[in-house]
This record gives C-alpha cells, sequence and structure tokens, in this order.
C-alpha cells in the first residue's frame, strides 16, 4: 500500500516539536531566557533537528513501504542500527563540520567525539526518529486502509443499490401494464392484446439483450412484436411481409441482432 501523505505534514510536525522542546528549558528546565535564546545553543538544537528529520524521512519514506508492507519484520530490524549509524554521521556533519566551519565550536568536546562513544552517544539521541517514523506510517497506513475500506463499502452500497434500483424499475413497469391488462380485457380485448405484445417486448429488452445469445425463438417473436406495434402505430401506410421457414425452436443467435434488418 503506498500512502499518499504529504510532505508538509511532516515539516509542520517536527516545527512543532522544535518549538515545544526548545522552550521546554523555559517553562520546566527553569533555565534563563539568555540561555534559551544563546545563538549556539540554537543552531545545534536546529541542527539536531535536521538529523533527526533525515532518518525520520528514510525511514518513513523507503524503509517502512520496502519492508512493512511485505511483512519482513526481521528485515526492518536490521535497518534500525543502519538508521542510526546514519544519523551518528548526518549529526556529525551537520555539527562538527559544517557548524564548527561558521562558528569555530564543537557541539562535542574532543573526548567525545571519540568513534566509539560519538555512535553510541548518537544511538540514543537517534532512536526518536525511528520510533517517530515506525509509529507516525503505522498511524497513516491505518488512516488509508479506513478510507480504502469505506470507499469499497461505499461502492458495494452503490452497485447495490443500482441492483435494486434496476429490479424495482422493470417489476413496476412490467406490474403496470399488468395492471392496464386486467383493465382492458374484457372491455377493449384488442387494446388489451396490444398492451400485452408491448410487455412481451420490454421485457426481452430488458431481460434478454445483455446475454451472449438467445434462443432464436424469442429473437423471432421479438420480431413479430415489434412489426405488431410498428403496424398499430401507422395502421394502413405500413406494408411490411415477415415470414420464418424452417425449425428455429432450439437454435441461438446474439440478441437484438435481427432489428437492425427491418
Amino acid at each position: 500500500m503506498k500512502l499518499k501523505v504529504p510532505f508538509y505534514y511532516h515539516i509542520i510536525l517536527f516545527l512543532g516539536l522544535f518549538v515545544t522542546f526548545y522552550l521546554w528549558g523555559i517553562g520546566v528546565g527553569k533555565k534563563y531566557e539568555t540561555f534559551i535564546f544563546d545563538k549556539m545553543l540554537f543552531l545545534f538544537s536546529f541542527s539536531h533537528l535536521l538529523a533527526v528529520f533525515a532518518i525520520y524521512t528514510l525511514n518513513f519514506y523507503i524503509f517502512c513501504p520496502w519492508l512493512l508492507n511485505k511483512k519482513r519484520f526481521f528485515f526492518y530490524l536490521l535497518t534500525i542500527p543502519v538508521s542510526l549509524l546514519l544519523f551518528s554521521g548526518v549529526r556529525y556533519v551537520f555539527e562538527e563540520i559544517i557548524i564548527f566551519e561558521i562558528t569555530g565550536i564543537h557541539n562535542y568536546v574532543e573526548e567525545s567525539r571519540e568513534v566509539g562513544f560519538y555512535i553510541r552517544d548518537n544511538f540514543f539521541f537517534g532512536s526518536p526518529a525511528v520510533i517517530l517514523s515506525f509509529f507516525s506510517y503505522l498511524f497513516w497506513q491505518f488512516q488509508e486502509t479506513q478510507k480504502q475500506n469505506q470507499e469499497l463499502l461505499l461502492e458495494n452500497k452503490k452497485a447495490e443499490f443500482q441492483i435494486l434500483k434496476s429490479q424495482i424499475s422493470p417489476h413496476f413497469l412490467f406490474n403496470t401494464l399488468n395492471s392496464f391488462y386486467s383493465q382492458l380485457i374484457g372491455k377493449d380485448d384488442e387494446m388489451a392484446s396490444d398492451v400485452l405484445v408491448l410487455s412481451d417486448l420490454l421485457r426481452y429488452v430488458i431481460t434478454e439483450t445483455d446475454k451472449e445469445e438467445v434462443l432464436l425463438s424469442k429473437e423471432v417473436q421479438f420480431i413479430k412484436n415489434y412489426i405488431h406495434l410498428q403496424q398499430k402505430r401507422f395502421e394502413d401506410q405500413l406494408y411490411l411481409i415477415f415470414s420464418v421457414n424452417g425449425d428455429y425452436t432450439i437454435e441461438k443467435i446474439l440478441p437484438s441482432v435481427l432489428i437492425h434488418f427491418i
């Protein structure tokens, strides 16, 4: 399942987290505002955020869809140390190379920049990127699944409604024609016979024309009914000779083919 999550959602999420945790020190940490708004603290906090965001994005858009969707959970677990190693590398580039070149200040003292310690330390600081991306992916996947289920349910309801509609309309039509026939019989037998012919013609059009093949006898009867109604329509102005030869009771034909020759 490919998630369609707008990228700016992630940006808004991380900006909100950055503001929340950056100002945490004022309300909870009780640090002085001059320290909270110190330039170096801001640079190192923001670089840490960028490193977390980079690994979050990598995990959300590559590792999770690639492995979790295919239920390769063991291989996904193997990507966690890879992600944390990448986090250590990205953070080192941001803080110990780029910011150092700009300000001349390291975030880690020289002893702490030893490779083994630096990686172990950043395994802890990088874990929120993996954890947050994992649960964020599961959340959006759940939302997408719910959306697809709702769309599928809606489509099923539409299909059921169309089926019900297609069943009600012919029944209503035929019941109406039968009602006319029962009222006309005995009063106007000719008109009643015409209503019966019309009912048979419409029943053939509605119930038989969607089939791949129909009995030739039904197709011939349909033609006879059509000719009968056309003769009623044009009265004495229509001259047509229609005859059928041979046994056509068991043969089959495509529906509504012969009508084109009339």
